[in-house]
């Protein structure tokens, strides 16, 4: 089973169990903790600032897992908290519950999307050159670099479509 998958039967058990409250938290390495010895001793990138640690600040960098990279879990994180929150048994649940303006503060709380500097410039585009650009334009023929990992191929920020593979026969860092 994937990263994704287990992530994601997270989600579906919160939305079968359906309660009047529920978070999605990612892994996150404070220091003082454990799970940051770890990170620091296998070389985890982490915060540089104690913003970056905060759960919904613009500046958040959660920890990867071993096959998904911090911006994958964290555009899964942001996504499942709004389908939880737009879902239509728990809007109808809690307006039963609580009544209709509450709903609708819930409808109108779910509309609102973190910005997460990590989801709009979570990947670094080279050119064919090897200059470094940020993730501004709309649509890309590019190569990226991710977590030591390089990537080509095709993005379309406009309709959320990407087309990549590890470039073959890179070694060594940009």
């Amino acid at each position: 089973m994937t990263a994704i998958e287990t992530m994601q039967e997270t989600l579906d058990m919160a939305m079968e169990i359906n309660s009047e409250l529920a978070n999605f938290y990612c892994a996150m390495a404070y220091p003082g903790s454990q799970l940051y010895d770890i990170a620091i001793k296998e070389g985890w990138e982490l915060p540089k600032e104690w913003y970056g640690y905060s759960q919904h600040s613009y500046e958040t960098l959660p920890l990867p897992t071993k096959y998904i990279s911090a911006r994958e879990v964290l555009k899964f994180r942001d996504d499942a908290f709004c389908k939880y929150f737009k879902n239509a048994d728990y809007l109808n649940m809690m307006e039963g519950i609580f009544g209709k303006e509450v709903k609708e503060h819930i409808q109108e709380m779910a509309k609102t999307r973190l910005k997460r500097k990590i989801l709009e410039t979570g990947r670094y585009i080279f050119s064919e050159f090897g200059i470094g650009i940020s993730m501004k334009c709309l649509f890309a023929d590019a190569r990226f670099l991710e977590n030591g990992v390089v990537f080509r191929g095709k993005w379309d920020r406009l309709n959320c479509k990407e087309d990549f593979e590890i470039c073959p026969g890179f070694q060594g860092d940009w």
